[in-house]
């Protein structure tokens, strides 16, 4: 079980207007985890930018998986049901990534709080804005 203060002190991701503690990651969840992020970093960065719009269903599953299994590690009673039934966008699930790259340690600390969507993992900047 994790200390309440190791909770209370990690960085938190917001999926359908609440918010999940994310504490760094340990091996369990990172052999999941990482692989995906790895795979969807590379086939969403298009020049430097994070861009969705070509997600494929296997790529969003993979999406939805590294993002729960990371939850999991900070809120272990969340449910896979009840994850997949949350509210929630796109947008929040891709945010929700840059806590998890600095959560794997593929991300320096704070280097995802410059701006919402932006630097994942080193050599990606950009905004994860949809086109209109």
């Amino acid at each position: 079980m994790i200390p309440q203060t190791e909770l209370d002190a990690a960085p938190r991701v917001t999926l359908a207007d609440k918010q999940y503690p994310v504490p760094l990651l340990v091996p369990r969840q990172q052999r999941i985890v990482i692989p995906k992020l790895l795979a969807l970093m590379r086939s969403m960065a298009i020049n430097g930018k994070i861009d969705p719009t070509n997600l494929t269903t296997d790529q969003f599953d993979d999406l939805l998986d590294l993002v729960y299994v990371a939850l999991t590690r900070g809120t272990p009673d969340l449910k896979r049901e009840d994850f997949m039934e949350m509210p929630t966008t796109l947008l929040e699930l891709i945010d929700a990534m840059n806590v998890i790259a600095e959560q794997t340690g593929m991300m320096k600390r704070g280097a995802s709080s410059v701006a919402s969507g932006e630097a994942l993992a080193g050599n990606l900047t950009g905004t994860t804005s949809l086109p209109a």
